[in-house]
């Protein structure tokens, strides 16, 4: 029995950070330790240590991208700001 190893894409790998006066939310595509796409997405005060992170698999690349620019219509109906 043979495993493969998993083929990484960093090129392809997306962050993008939205923040408002007091809070950020930060939204990744990566892929994880088997190489699935994955829509990592981390959120928190700016002024305190609280916040917390979400890991959701997706189907593929495409899906993944999809899930992040969902994301951001949220981060924007919220009025937070990209932050470059």
């Amino acid at each position: 029995m043979t495993k493969s190893t998993p083929c990484y894409a960093l090129d392809r790998w997306v962050t993008r950070i939205w923040q408002t006066d007091r809070r950020y939310c930060v939204g990744e595509v990566k892929q994880d330790l088997f190489g699935r796409w994955v829509l990592m997405k981390r959120w928190g005060s700016l002024y305190s240590r609280r916040g917390n992170s979400q890991t959701i698999v997706a189907r593929d690349y495409n899906a993944a991208t999809r899930l992040l620019e969902d994301v951001a219509k949220q981060r924007q109906a919220r009025h937070y700001r990209p932050v470059e």
